[in-house]
């Protein structure tokens, strides 16, 4: 079937299929967000093949779609891609990797000047290449961040590579994770080629001189992390309300073995360099950092000192606690401030 209501209805199918990849991209790590170069489309009335207990049927699935599914695989391995219109989906796949005609030689920044609609659409040309996404799609979701698209840390650093090739630029590698979708990345991209005014936050802002005047502030979100298994406000709450009286334990056995340390105040024997004459304490669980959630490996981890796994998870659950989600924070001019030890030393334990 083809014609304008086909196509109509293929664009449609393709928003739709569009917006459920962000809102899985949203839960994954950089390394595991789905490619729209990896994204199979099915012919209407084409169906999965599930197995009487309503599992999918492997076998059959890849009997049914193996051969697209590898000629998928195939030419995103291939990279030889610029996003193309959408063209006429047969049941097997949706060609994202279509070549787009392009000038032979792009002119510089330094020797023309640059119009809104030449950067508009080499600005897009780049993202669609290095998102493996159909060209139309990315306009179309325009206001959907690079993760949601399923922007992992190779594709940013390539993005941001063919961009300063174009435009002759120094765009630093974390560019498109400061400005998180089209709009802002091609609004700052326009500023700094002196197409627009507003300055730039690639460049640093000059220092304001501090205010005088008390400026109110107000807490709308809150985490903690405090002795006794206190993490959160309620709990910290109820530990001042009964006045609880356990906050101080014994050292646990993963941080040392508190006897061999331990010397009484009543000893008559000579004092030791590392003597501990205490024998509660206040701790906080640090063992049971996910790193997993926070895109850190295995092997990072152990270098991820105290201070700043709880670091990184109170900010998060403040923001969580807050009812802000971490898609509305991306690439806003917000900072961290904490007041907290550098764990001197840590790595070299």
């Amino acid at each position: 079937m083809s014609g304008p209501h086909h196509e109509t209805a293929l664009s449609m199918q393709v928003s739709e299929i569009t917006r459920k990849i962000a809102a899985i991209n949203r839960t994954l790590l950089p390394p595991e967000r789905i490619s729209w170069s990896r994204v199979l489309i099915l012919e209407s009335g084409v169906e999965i093949p599930y197995t009487k207990k309503g599992m999918v049927f492997r076998k059959k699935l890849e009997g049914l779609f193996g051969d697209a599914l590898a000629s998928l695989i195939n030419k995103d391995a291939g990279k030889g891609k610029v996003g193309g219109s959408l063209g006429s989906v047969t049941g097997t796949l949706l060609d994202c990797n279509a070549e787009v005609p392009r000038e032979t030689e792009v002119p510089k920044a330094t020797s023309e000047k640059w119009s809104k609609e030449k950067v508009d659409r080499l600005v897009v040309e780049a993202l669609a290449s290095g998102l493996d996404i159909d060209l139309e799609v990315l306009r179309a979701n325009s206001d959907s961040s690079f993760a949601e698209l399923g922007m992992n840390s190779d594709m940013a650093v390539r993005i941001v590579n063919k961009l300063n090739e174009i435009f002759s630029l120094k765009l630093p590698l974390n560019t498109c994770h400061t400005y998180i979708d089209l709009k802002a990345l091609l609004n700052a991209i326009m500023v700094v080629l002196g197409i627009k005014e507003d300055r730039p936050l690639l460049i640093p802002p000059t220092k304001k001189r501090p205010s005088l005047e008390l400026e109110e502030v107000v807490i709308v979100g809150q985490a903690v992390r405090l002795p006794g298994d206190i993490n959160t406000p309620d709990a910290f709450w109820d530990a001042l309300i009964y006045k609880r009286d356990d906050l101080m334990t014994k050292a646990p056995p993963d941080r040392w073995d508190a006897d061999s340390f331990y010397r009484s105040p009543n000893s008559t024997a000579p004092p030791r360099n590392g003597d501990i004459i205490f024998q509660k304490s206040g701790f906080v669980d640090v063992a049971h950092f996910d790193n997993g959630f926070f895109g850190i490996s295995k092997p990072e981890a152990l270098y991820v000192s105290p201070a700043t796994r709880l670091t990184l998870e109170t900010a998060f659950e403040a923001l969580e606690n807050a009812g802000i989600p971490m898609s509305k924070v991306k690439g806003t001019n917000m900072g961290v401030f904490v007041a907290t030890g550098m764990d001197p030393g840590y790595n070299q334990l």
